[in-house]
């Protein structure tokens, strides 16, 4: 081999060294938690009742914990004094945190970045589902992109994009799910890739009553977030829930098929977030028809992205297979307007007992857009770039 290329070769094994990075600990992790770093800020500046404590149980996880009341306001969060992090050349954020207990409704949340030289913040939402035991730990990757909600004191900006090079902050938000809350969070980590996929959480049901209980409460709690504008939050909710009923025993092999149905329908319609709500939420009716012996509500009472005979496909892969893997709480391509029969204010009243509906109050379709390579990346490695739950 020639010096030149020797030199050459040197050079682009350099330049491909530089350009991977090793995983970055934002907050957290064995560097521990610093209570001089965080503080509570909750509904009170609007006039609300809602509260919120921040503890340490450890140096290894934050607690924290309140009440949320919907008089008024309906939030409370958890924020980070200043921070100076350029998270450009990472794939996205995993955020370690420990499962609610057997039998609880999925927790729905947001993680917001501040951006220095912005008024707005930029907030991507998951869920923090039941485990096996209270206290597993888990945990969920959101990519970069994924942080499109851009809000200033309650304001949205649909066209303001999160610049990854100038994030100055990190919060976390309970929002509108009314009573108290206590979550723990033991990491946040810029991940230099995309994780492979794992098997997702499960939790135990005892019997058909606690599947039945369980979609219920989720969607009482989801429909508020919709009609509240909370659309990521209320579709992060629903795939949660259709991801325990997939995995559950006590479930009957029908609903686990319609849960897994609408699961694999959720990554194929719009990448407007009101889409896969309403695909899920179908899902989990034909789940309440299964275990409760009645009709499914016919495909009037639903907009035409959730209309079909879908919900009695088989499932052919295994239903492990359906439940791990990645979340479609975000879109994997550009964000297109939604059709005028896709709006929820076009469906018919709930069916009784169900809760409501999401309502008409949602203007917004998917906030922000996603870069070109993202999308690139997207068609490439399909499933790969949806957020993911672990069980560690």
């Amino acid at each position: 081999m020639s010096p030149s290329s020797l030199l050459l070769l040197v050079a682009t094994t350099s330049l491909f060294a530089v350009a991977i990075n090793a995983d970055k600990t934002l907050a957290g992790g064995s560097g521990g938690w610093s209570d001089g770093e965080w503080y509570v800020q909750v509904d009170g500046v609007m006039g609300g009742k809602s509260s919120g404590s921040l503890s340490f149980p450890s140096s290894s996880v934050m607690q924290f914990s309140g009440v949320i009341s919907l008089d008024g306001g309906g939030f409370s969060s958890v924020r980070s004094y200043r921070m100076s992090h350029d998270l450009s050349s990472y794939a996205g954020v995993s955020v370690a945190f420990e499962t609610m207990a057997p039998g609880s409704v999925p927790m729905g949340m947001h993680i917001q970045f501040a951006m220095s030289g912005s008024r707005y913040s930029y907030a991507a939402a998951y869920a923090i589902p039941p485990g096996q035991n209270a206290g597993d730990v888990a945990t969920v990757f959101l990519p970069l992109w994924a942080f499109n909600r851009a809000t200033s004191s309650g304001f949205l900006c649909s066209d303001c994009e999160l610049d990854p090079t100038k994030v100055s902050g990190i919060d976390f938000y309970v929002l509108f799910q009314e009573g108290p809350f206590s979550v723990k969070i033991l990491n946040v980590t810029a991940m230099d890739r995309v994780p492979e996929p794992p098997a997702g959480p499960t939790t135990p049901l005892a019997n058909s009553a606690a599947v039945v209980s369980l979609i219920s409460s989720t969607i009482k709690r989801s429909a508020y977030l919709y009609d509240q504008g909370y659309t990521e939050l209320c579709t992060a909710l629903y795939d949660a829930t259709a991801r325990l009923v997939a995995g559950s025993s006590s479930a009957a092999d029908a609903s686990r098929d319609a849960a897994c149905a609408g699961l694999e329908r959720a990554t194929q319609v719009s990448s407007d977030p009101a889409d896969r709500a309403w695909v899920l939420r179908r899902a989990l009716d034909a789940v309440l028809a299964v275990e409760e012996g009645t009709a499914l509500p016919g495909d009037g009472e639903y907009p035409k992205v959730a209309q079909g005979d879908w919900t009695a496909n088989k499932q052919t892969s295994g239903w492990d297979v359906c439940r791990s893997g990645h979340p479609v709480t975000y879109p994997i391509v550009k964000p297109s307007a939604p059709s005028a029969d896709s709006s929820p204010a076009t469906a018919a009243a709930t069916p009784a007992g169900l809760g409501a509906e999401p309502g008409s109050s949602v203007s917004h379709a998917s906030r922000g857009a996603v870069h070109l390579t993202s999308v690139i990346m997207a068609t490439a490695a399909g499933l790969l770039l949806r957020s993911c739950f672990s069980l560690v």
